[in-house]
């Protein structure tokens, strides 16, 4: 069942509810059931939205004190140990021509999510 925003109204979501037409339910679910998992899903959509500045921070801050301490072993600042240590890691180059025989491709979904307003 493919549904769209007035499909949407008839399952009991509030007018501004917006569904992509392209989203199809396998099954038919009760409207209290829809109403519940719409609630969760707008939950985790805000807190996902409260958390992502903190990711970038976090992302920022661990980039630079991982290039800060790149080659040193070990240190103690304050009530934090910093250990650093080399590994190898094995590269493959190939001929483009024999890198193609063997290359595997799949179909993923990306998810882009942005606040509209």
């Amino acid at each position: 069942m493919k549904l769209s925003s007035s499909g949407a109204q008839n399952k009991g979501l509030s007018p501004s509810t917006t569904l992509v037409s392209a989203t199809a339910l396998t099954t038919d679910i009760s409207k209290d059931a829809w109403q519940e998992l719409y609630q969760i899903l707008h939950t985790l959509l805000e807190r996902r939205c409260y958390l992502q500045p903190f990711v970038k921070e976090f992302d920022y801050i661990d980039k630079t004190l991982n290039q800060y301490f790149n080659g040193v072993p070990f240190v103690r600042i304050g009530d934090y140990e910093v250990k650093s240590f080399c590994c190898e890691a094995s590269l493959l180059e190939l001929p483009q021509n024999i890198k193609a025989k063997y290359l595997k491709k799949e179909k993923r979904w990306v998810v882009e999510i942005k606040k509209l307003n």
